[in-house]
């Protein structure tokens, strides 16, 4: 997601949601027009070219011993820029469900 506030693409909580959800605190400034989740393909494209990389779900990874799950990415619901750095870690047990935790799915156009 880069440095930017408001970030430039994505899909996170937008004023689109504050407008259907009144108690929503949106990022000031941002609207990517869905208050929920969006098209992979309408939630930007990154500076590699990946298509869907911020937003809609926090994705589930895995440390490379495989002894903790993490989330990434930010969701539809995510308001701090904090959440949306690559090198931001949410722990979360491998049990835990939400409507906003998933896989993310790519598109390299």
């Amino acid at each position: 997601m880069g440095h930017e506030w408001p970030p430039a693409y994505g899909n996170f909580g937008d004023e689109a949601a504050a407008k259907t959800f009144p108690d929503w605190e949106p990022i000031e400034g941002y609207d990517d027009g869905y208050p929920v989740t969006c098209p992979v393909e309408d939630a930007g494209e990154n500076d590699w070219g990946l298509v869907g990389v911020g937003g809609n779900a926090y994705e589930w990874t895995f440390e490379a011993e495989g002894t903790s799950c993490e989330l990434r990415g930010g969701s539809f619901s995510t308001n701090q820029s904090e959440y949306l750095h690559i090198d931001n870690r949410y722990r979360r047990e491998p049990s835990s469900r939400l409507i906003n935790f998933g896989f993310r799915p790519v598109l390299l156009k």
